[in-house]
């Protein structure tokens, strides 16, 4: 796997890295667990298979006006709703701000508009200072090792 940005030993947690191998171009979190996937040829395929099982809510909510994304990541999602679900709204909430400037750079993640509004915020605290922000919430906030704890507790589920 040839390294965009070189790893280094001891990497620090939630650094942003990324490698590219096969056309492939991947995000990693001081891990080499792959959080993101972008297919160079094709940036608005979900290449990896996680991020096209995100897309069920469809099959009970298929035209959400409103969507909040915890977790940004490459941008995988939020670029195919933005393509895809042109009458969706999205807030994408992201912690890291290297995260946000590596979507942008490097995984073509759109600017701005009027249905994309990408957010430095701690999901979980926003989620309960915003009652009421959506049809649809997903869930996809990981460090380099797991799901964002904060993310799976009671008090989380209960504020969304």
């Amino acid at each position: 796997m040839g390294l965009l940005s070189r790893w280094r030993r001891g990497a620090v947690e939630n650094e942003v890295q990324i490698s590219e191998e096969d056309g492939i171009r991947y995000l990693h979190l001081g891990s080499d667990t792959i959080q993101s996937g972008m297919r160079m040829s094709d940036p608005h395929e979900l290449v990896l298979s996680y991020t096209r099982s995100m897309l069920a809510f469809l099959l009970f909510a298929p035209e959400p006006a409103r969507l909040v994304n915890i977790g940004l990541g490459g941008g995988s999602l939020a670029k195919w709703i933005h393509r895809h679900l042109a009458a969706t709204q999205q807030v994408v909430l992201e912690l890291n701000p290297a995260v946000i400037t590596c979507a942008r750079t490097y995984f073509h993640l759109p600017r701005d508009d009027k249905r994309l509004l990408v957010i430095e915020a701690d999901g979980a605290v926003w989620v309960d200072a915003h009652p009421a922000c959506c049809d649809v919430i997903m869930v996809d906030a990981y460090d380099g090792r797991a799901h964002a704890a904060e993310l799976a507790t009671p008090a989380f589920y209960a504020s969304a």
